[in-house]
């Protein structure tokens, strides 16, 4: 272990616990519908393991999420850094999302 190695200590102790929320089927598709409509041909499924607010709010409703690309894929970060023409893209797809209900 690199702790022994270093002749350092180490602990775990566990913060927070949450279940998985898979997003809602029906709200991915329309998600997936709206990229369709703003130009996207590619709309690939990502998974993520993160506790978004949406996972927090599966006792109230259902969610899913729309990722915006980030230069090298750095996100969650001071070094986080978008282009416009994305966030112009992600803003379409929110858009026709929003207006489809």
């Amino acid at each position: 272990m690199a702790a022994t190695c270093r002749g350092t200590g180490f602990g775990l102790r566990i913060l927070s616990e949450a279940d998985s929320a898979p997003c809602d089927p029906g709200l991915r598709a329309k998600l997936h519908a709206a990229a369709a409509a703003a130009g996207n041909r590619e709309v690939p499924d990502l998974l993520s393991g993160a506790g978004h607010d949406g996972a927090h709010m599966t006792a109230l409703c259902g969610y899913a999420m729309l990722f915006v690309r980030c230069r090298d894929g750095i996100s969650h970060n001071p070094a986080e850094s978008v282009r416009p023409s994305d966030l112009a893209a992600a803003q379409a797809v929110l858009s026709d999302f929003l207006r489809a209900g």
